[in-house]
């Protein structure tokens, strides 16, 4: 049981000051196709901001399409490290506190360590959420693709026909119209003359 004479309820900056200083980090992003992956997460004495790489020269269309999923990824995956960091950081300060014998300054720390759990939760959440959206728009960009592809080929078959078609109405023209066809009737009747096949 707490004594009679509890310490005041400290805020979060009443706590000692190690619990002051916030662990700075730097990480390293690496943007893959489908998800996004953290690497490299040390702790070091000064703060960097994260390097966001790509790879490959170019990002494919379906990497376009849900490029602004991807930035989420990247948003959700820094504060859930954030907060991570945070809760580590709690749970060390709790460890001196139970060796300090400061049961109030424990209780504070632990609610604070819930409030973190319970804000990584939510963040793990809303990152699943964007993965599953990132998986359904990468799978309609290739059936898209692939409807695309097929008006195409089709479109050309069609132009293909179109070409034929042009072809043989103008070889229709030439042997129905040829230049010299009258003088060819002319003498097609003559000769049907003499051989007394026509009346003259």
């Amino acid at each position: 049981m707490l004594s009679d004479n509890k310490p005041a309820r400290p805020n979060s900056l009443s706590i000692p000051d190690h619990a002051d200083k916030s662990v700075e980090t730097s990480s390293e992003f690496r943007i893959q196709r489908d998800f996004v992956e953290v690497v490299g997460a040390d702790s070091s004495g000064t703060h960097s901001s994260p390097t966001v790489s790509s790879n490959g020269p170019n990002m494919s269309p379906s990497s376009e399409i849900a490029s602004s999923n991807t930035e989420e990824v990247v948003t959700l995956r820094e504060s859930i490290r954030i907060l991570t960091e945070k809760l580590s950081h709690y749970e060390a300060i709790i460890e001196n506190l139970e060796a300090s014998g400061s049961e109030q300054a424990i209780l504070t720390a632990r609610a604070e360590c819930e409030a973190l759990r319970a804000q990584v939760s939510n963040c793990e959440e809303q990152l699943r959420e964007v993965r599953e959206n990132h998986r359904r728009l990468i799978e309609e960009a290739r059936q898209h693709r692939s409807e695309v592809q097929l008006l195409r080929e089709e479109r050309d078959r069609l132009e293909a026909s179109l070409l034929e078609m042009q072809r043989k109405h103008e070889c229709l023209l030439t042997d129905c119209n040829p230049p010299d066809g009258a003088a060819v009737c002319h003498n097609v009747c003559n000769f049907l003359k003499i051989c007394g096949l026509r009346e003259k």
